[in-house]
C-alpha cells in the first residue's frame, strides 16, 4: 500500500491534497506528528485529522481526492 501512495503523491503534485499525502507518507516513515508538524508548517491537529482520515479509509480516500482535484484542475477556465 505504501507504494500505491507514494504513486498517488506524485499524481497530486499542484493540488490541494498533495501536502495530505506528504503528510501520511512522512508519519508511515516514521515520523512523529510533532516532526511533521515542524516541517511542512502546519498545525499538529491539522496532521492528526489527516492521518486520523488516512486510517480510518485507507487508500480508497486517497484516490477519492486524486479523482477530485483531477476534475476540479481539468474544469476550470482560464481568461487571458
Amino acid at each position: 500500500e505504501y507504494a500505491e501512495v507514494r504513486q498517488l503523491k506524485r499524481n497530486m503534485v499542484g493540488t490541494p491534497d498533495y501536502v495530505k499525502v506528504t503528510c501520511i507518507l512522512m508519519f508511515s516513515n516514521g515520523r512523529s506528528p510533532k516532526t511533521i508538524s515542524e516541517d511542512l508548517g502546519i498545525s499538529p491537529a491539522t496532521i492528526y485529522r489527516y492521518i486520523g482520515q488516512y486510517q480510518d479509509s485507507g487508500l480508497e480516500e486517497l484516490e477519492s481526492l486524486l479523482t477530485l482535484n483531477f476534475r476540479l484542475v481539468n474544469s476550470q477556465t482560464f481568461s487571458f
